[in-house]
């Protein structure tokens, strides 16, 4: 084979012309990349500073191969400060056939986002015997006392191609696809430095993170989950960063759940977050932000199993994060509306009207805070409309649901087309304009409620953890067209959107029962319309595996049992069989024994308690029914 032509590069010298300049401090490192097609194929030795100058000499040699099709190369300069971030500062791109034989000096200038920099080399141009083409490789790899490469610097020189301009490390870490950061992670147990190593762990994960955030890909998440696991293992336990990798862990393992519905995921989210908060003092700068997320994982873990200690706890939390918090702190609009968003649950549990009027309060507040134009003014509006709705449907004050609508409204006008809340605003302001459309019946808040969900649903990506909810609340909204004008359209696309809900939800999801139950009130709507006893038979079904998969102490097991009793009697009423209104009587005593006294939904279960022994007492004379059913 005859040998190939090959450019050297050498010698190389990188000058700013500024003088002093803020990305050059004096810890600053500088190397080279040569760059083909995309890929790093090779890596120098760190430059030499000279003594009191802003110059590196770079003792290395860069070989190119001259081929016709590797005719464009780039050179990059690049930046390793002590913090391990690596960001380049400027990129060379050079046309091999252009370059001539002969040994030569080149000089280049770049004027890259205000810094001036000279790139000086020397070149010549020989054959040498490489037999095949260059592969994406480091030739002057960092190495451990055994010779392996140095996984934290794996970490660090992992970029994308470099283009003409400079950007921030953020940017990079954006055009890492998950398989780079799968490579970079399998390396990482080599590194020697357990700081470093842990460090470098830690910021894999949140790359991870940013991956699932972008699309949604569960594969992402698990990844995030494992690298900050094995950041919050490998840090030593006097670490001053391990606060920060128990947080990051706790807070993607709260997101999985959310995903997932996994309890042992939102249990370890809530021991990795109080590890957080506990090793850090009250004046620590970032205590606030643990206390909310803590607070956050405990209302998740409230919802899905109604202890009323987490939702208490989560309030507590919360409120401890407001008051560490000074006025004027950025995030202090946010902690707030977190605070809101657990005072608010708390309400539709117990019922208790100061913990809406709080929960308003303290959202008017974050409102107040939050200057027009920031991007979480949004999202504060949405859920003091949702604490204003609750409000509404307790106390009856239209003034209430007017001013819902209006935060909702401005919620959603306030939200730019592709933003990822934009969804969520349209779902609660359809939720909103439905209740009312109750109050007052005009059918156009109706068909208004209609259309925005089904905006939401479009928006939502498929795969997205929100989309069941707002499919199933467009199929509630539907449901209510049709029980107001009794088109039988409306009705079956209620049924078939309930459907897809609960097709696409995983047993286990917390939100599973409800959705169940929700397609089991469509179903039986249906049924009463049209008679078909396999509508019927299908809405107990679907109820009885909503009253199963919801654990005992969960604040919406009552409401599924009463529901489960009043299918049972419409089929009863339908076939007279007496054991649907025996079940129908045990599962409204269930409901009503596990609603508490002065819960707003009581009466409503007594209510149906009482029909359904009074229908068994029309059916079997028993006496006993009827005294039972005048006393409830």
């Amino acid at each position: 084979m005859d040998p190939l032509p090959v450019i050297h590069l050498t010698d190389f010298t990188i000058t700013s012309l500024q003088g002093e300049h803020s990305s050059l401090l004096d810890d600053a490192q500088i190397f080279l990349q040569l760059i083909l097609d995309g890929d790093v194929m090779y890596e120098t030795v760190q430059g030499e500073r000279e003594a009191d100058k802003q110059v590196w000499k770079v003792q290395d040699c860069v070989d190119v191969p001259k081929l016709d099709d590797i005719s464009l190369f780039s050179i990059a300069v690049m930046l390793d400060s002590t913090s391990r971030i690596v960001t380049p500062l400027a990129s060379v791109k050079l046309v091999s056939h252009n370059i001539p034989a002969e040994r030569q000096t080149s000089k280049v200038t770049q004027d890259l986002a205000g810094l001036d920099s000279i790139l000086e080399f020397s070149i010549n141009c020989t054959s040498d015997g490489l037999g095949s083409p260059l592969s994406p490789t480091r030739h002057h790899e960092p190495t451990t006392a055994t010779g392996t490469p140095n996984p934290a610097d794996v970490y660090n020189t992992q970029t994308p191609h470099l283009n003409d301009e400079r950007r921030s490390p953020s940017q990079f870490i954006e055009k890492l696809s998950p398989g780079d950061l799968d490579a970079i992670h399998s390396h990482m147990p080599v590194e020697p430095d357990v700081e470093k190593r842990a460090e470098a762990l830690n910021a894999l994960g949140k790359m991870f993170l940013m991956h699932y955030q972008n699309n949604h890909g569960l594969g992402n998440l698990n990844r995030a989950v494992s690298a900050f696991e094995d950041a919050t293992q490998m840090a030593t336990p006097n670490s001053s960063q391990k606060c920060i990798y128990l947080n990051d862990l706790g807070t993607s393992l709260g997101l999985r759940f959310k995903h997932l519905g996994e309890v042992h995921d939102i249990n370890k989210s809530i021991l990795m977050l109080q590890d957080a908060v506990q090793l850090v003092c009250d004046s620590h700068l970032e205590k606030p932000g643990y206390l909310n997320n803590l607070g956050g994982s405990l209302l998740h873990r409230f919802e899905r199993l109604g202890n009323l200690n987490d939702v208490n706890n989560s309030i507590r939390m919360r409120e401890n994060a407001v008051q560490l918090t000074p006025d004027g702190h950025p995030d202090k609009p946010g902690r707030l509306n977190n605070l809101s968003a657990s005072l608010l649950r708390r309400f539709q549990r117990l019922g208790n009207i100061t913990d809406v009027d709080n929960s308003i309060r303290v959202g008017e507040n974050a409102v107040q805070l939050t200057l027009d134009g920031h991007p979480n003014k949004p999202g504060c509006l949405n859920n003091l409309g949702s604490s204003l709705l609750l409000r509404f449907q307790h106390l009856g004050n239209s003034t209430n649901m007017d001013n819902a609508i209006r935060a909702q409204e401005n919620a959603v006008q306030l939200t730019p087309d592709g933003h990822p809340n934009k969804p969520g605003c349209l779902n609660n302001l359809g939720s909103s304009l439905l209740h009312r459309f109750e109050h007052l019946g005009n059918i156009t808040d109706m068909d208004n409620s209609i259309r925005v969900r089904e905006d939401a649903v479009r928006l939502t990506p498929d795969g997205h953890p929100d989309k069941p909810g707002h499919l199933n609340n467009l199929g509630g909204s539907l449901l209510r067209r049709f029980e107001r004008l009794g088109n039988i359209t409306d009705v079956d696309n209620s049924i078939r959107v309930r459907e897809n809900v609960v097709q696409l939800t995983p047993d286990g999801h917390p939100d599973k029962p409800g959705y169940l139950n929700n397609l089991g009130s469509s179903l039986l709507s249906r049924f009463e319309h049209l008679g078909n006893i396999t509508d019927m038979d299908k809405s107990i079904r679907m109820r009885e595996d909503a009253v199963q998969l919801t654990p005992d102490g969960h604040p919406d097991k009552p409401g599924y049992l009463n529901n489960l009793g009043d299918s049972l009697l419409s089929r009863f009423e339908c076939l007279s069989n007496i054991t649907d209104v025996d079940n129908s009587i045990r599962a409204g005593e269930d409901a009503v024994q596990l609603t508490p006294d002065g819960h707003p939904d009581k009466p409503g279960y007594l209510n149906n308690l009482g029909s359904s022994l009074l229908y068994r007492f029309e059916r079997l004379g028993n006496i006993t029914d009827m005294d039972d059913s005048i006393r409830v």
